[in-house]
């Protein structure tokens, strides 16, 4: 129950004003449940590989023969759009056989019913005497190297790029520490949603129960009802300004005269602040480049999926996230030639919206909370990085010439 009072307080930071000092603390508990909508709008070649048997809006991975099918249609297309939903329910009370259902508005299209399923408890993993150690690490021979860029511009910035070369590195400390500068992650705090052993009940959507996927047209705003034997009912409203986020359309992805590629896309409804990287591999084929707008030092992979809205304040203020008003950026000709098959990854940050019940009183009066609701919003695409694809516009406005869908699909590396 401590737990469940500490994530409240943070959900519920964003809906009303501090407690001014000198003031009596209010008294608060609860809630009883947490419930997190998590939604985000793919495009381009994400959305292929979402759709192509079984992706992420099936709970699967996407399948070489699903994706291959879809190059020969002639896609993936940049004007290819879907809509994923993950559906996370964490509650303080148990049931001897856990129920409870979504009932969304009938514009999500996706039936009356998505139903959370409490997943059956994981076994407990052996112990294993085969420990991985140093020595044996070592004995590997690692090899290959990967080179770090960032910011956007013509050419890199000084200090550009970062090597790591896997061939020398060892456990002592200045080499860990090499590492970990190399890979500087950016400064914002994990967020934990509702998950199975840190609630006394869990479900979740989509499931081996249910996985239909969620209709490119289909719509968020109205009425919804989360409700079942271990939760109390959780009744929430989303605006016409709450609903899934526009999606990712890239305008250009093409080379300059200079060698760089200039990306261009259309604003995004709902945007707060934009990220870009990019991952691929060195002519050599044992070099891997990684590539992040962020005008400040880190790790594009481990660049998170969601963001409050005050962290996406912060990391635009910071520059570590372009802006809501920004529509390009040049990867710098230096990461262009080093790797010349990249997979391009874009994402649209939109924050999040959060409810509680019951409203909170005014302090110091105790606040029992029952429940708390958070939807939180992103919108991405993915593409070769200077290889625009049908359905997108060319550098001049133009139809995209269609790019060899053997060496897009398999050149270069494709991050998970």
């Amino acid at each position: 129950m401590t737990r469940m009072v500490g994530v409240a307080s943070v959900v519920l930071a964003g809906l009303t004003a501090g407690t001014a000092v000198g003031q009596q603390k209010q008294p608060v508990t609860g809630p009883v449940a947490n419930y997190w909508v998590s939604v985000s709008t793919t495009s381009g070649m994400a959305a292929m590989m979402e759709g192509a048997g079984g992706g992420a809006a099936s709970g699967g991975r996407p399948s070489i023969g699903g994706m291959m099918g879809m190059m020969m249609r002639g896609g993936p297309r940049a004007d290819s759009v879907t809509h994923h939903m993950t559906l996370q329910l964490g509650s303080e009370r148990t049931a001897a056989s856990p129920q409870a259902e979504h009932l969304p508005p009938s514009s999500l299209k996706v039936g009356t019913s998505l139903p959370l399923v409490t997943p059956p408890e994981a076994p407990k993993a052996t112990p294993s005497n085969d420990q991985p150690s140093v020595e044996k690490y070592r004995q590997q021979k690692p090899k290959g190297k990967m080179l770090i860029f960032w910011g956007c511009g013509e050419h890199v910035g000084p200090g550009q790029p970062i090597v790591i070369d896997f061939a020398k590195f060892s456990a002592d400390p200045a080499s860990m520490a090499h590492m970990g500068e190399a890979f500087r992650s950016f400064p914002v705090s994990p967020e934990h949603p509702p998950a199975a052993g840190h609630s006394a009940t869990y479900g979740d959507w989509p499931n081996n129960r249910s996985s239909v996927a969620v209709p490119s047209d289909g719509s968020l705003v109205g009425e919804h009802l989360v409700r079942g034997d271990y939760t109390p009912d959780i009744h929430f409203s989303l605006r016409q300004d709450q609903d899934f986020m526009g999606p990712f359309i890239l305008t250009s992805n093409a080379r300059t005269a200079t060698g760089a590629i200039g990306l261009a896309w259309s604003p995004v409804s709902g945007a707060l602040g934009y990220l870009a990287t990019a991952v691929g591999a060195g002519a050599d084929r044992e070099t891997m480049v990684m590539w992040v707008s962020s005008q400040v030092q880190a790790a594009g992979f481990a660049a998170p999926q969601y963001l409050s809205n005050g962290e996406i304040r912060h990391m635009v203020e910071q520059r570590y996230l372009l802006g809501p008003e920004t529509t390009s950026c040049l990867v710098p000709q230096e990461v262009a030639t080093a790797a010349p098959n990249a997979m391009l990854s874009m994402t649209a940050y939109g924050g999040e919206a959060n409810f509680a019940d019951p409203p909170r009183p005014p302090t110091p009066k105790p606040w029992n909370i029952s429940w708390t609701v958070k939807v939180r919003y992103r919108s991405a695409t993915m593409a070769m990085l200077g290889q625009p694809m049908p359905g997108g516009r060319g550098e001049r406005g133009e139809s995209a010439p269609r790019p060899d869908p053997v060496r897009s699909l398999m050149g270069g590396f494709i991050p998970h």
